[in-house]
């Protein structure tokens, strides 16, 4: 338990700043689109359903990062904690920080008067930047190449921008906002399937 605390803060401290120092463009797109105050439905749907789960991409996927350095990773494989724990716990900080900044910023929109259906637009906003980060977890294990995790979901994310209902169906994700049948169970459904594939086949990789 105390091995998994300090784990947990290194990745705080060391690991988990980065990355949310850059999920602060995200916020500066948002700002420049949209504002920050007395949103409308159809904007706090762009927000919270297309730009802010992109943070999750930013967030999530990177958790290998430092086994990218042979030296780093065979430290960390040499350590008395077990390299799974160091992995599982640094996926799980990652979501929660991903969590906590949806449910702020969520939070903050409301009370600057915009329109905010907690029950809705937050699971549907969690659950496609899980499903992101996810994704670019698993690729990043799969290829061990974090640009290929970086643009497997910014693929996806454009795909449905531009494709759209027409052309994805039951992959489309931004479903809030043109009031079709809300998946997100199945976001964190697959997103967790994905996240562990991704964690054992890093795991089992050697280098």
């Amino acid at each position: 338990m105390k091995e998994s605390a300090i784990i947990v803060r290194k990745e705080l401290k060391y690991n988990t700043l980065k990355p949310i120092f850059i999920s602060l463009s995200v916020f500066f797109i948002i700002f420049i689109l949209f504002g920050f105050s007395n949103l409308s439905q159809d904007n706090t749907l762009n927000v919270m359903e297309i730009f802010l789960p992109l943070i999750g991409i930013i967030l999530i996927t990177p958790v290998f990062e430092q086994e990218q350095d042979y030296g780093i990773e065979q430290t960390i494989r040499t350590r008395r904690t077990n390299f799974t724990v160091t992995l599982v716990a640094r996926v799980i900080v990652r979501i929660l920080v991903y969590v906590l900044i949806t449910l702020v910023f969520a939070i903050f929109l409301k009370n600057n008067g915009s329109y905010m259906d907690y029950k809705t637009i937050i699971p549907q906003s969690m659950g496609i930047g899980f499903l992101y980060g996810s994704l670019g977890v698993f690729f990043f294990g799969l290829t061990f190449n974090l640009i290929v995790g970086y643009l497997v979901p910014i693929l996806y994310f454009m795909a449905n921008s531009f494709l759209g209902y027409e052309k994805l169906k039951e992959i489309f994700l931004f479903r809030l906002k043109y009031g079709l049948e809300l998946k997100y169970e199945y976001y964190f459904i697959v997103g967790v399937v994905l996240v562990i594939l991704g964690v054992l086949v890093r795991i089992r990789k050697s280098r």
